[in-house]
């Protein structure tokens, strides 16, 4: 009989988040080319460094 290979996700793990630094990082980089509000990256910044 042969074995399925399963992956980490269909284990029922979450797959890695990115870290805090490339979240903001992303974050500026969505504000610098205007795609989201001020209003929507204060939020957003503040969720991220409340999650630290």
């Amino acid at each position: 009989m042969t074995q399925a290979t399963v992956s980490p996700t269909s284990r029922g793990q979450a797959p890695a988040r990115p870290s805090a630094t490339s979240r903001l990082a992303e974050l500026d980089d969505l504000r610098d080319r205007g795609l989201i509000t001020a209003e929507e990256y204060a939020g957003r910044r503040a969720q991220i460094i409340a999650e630290i």
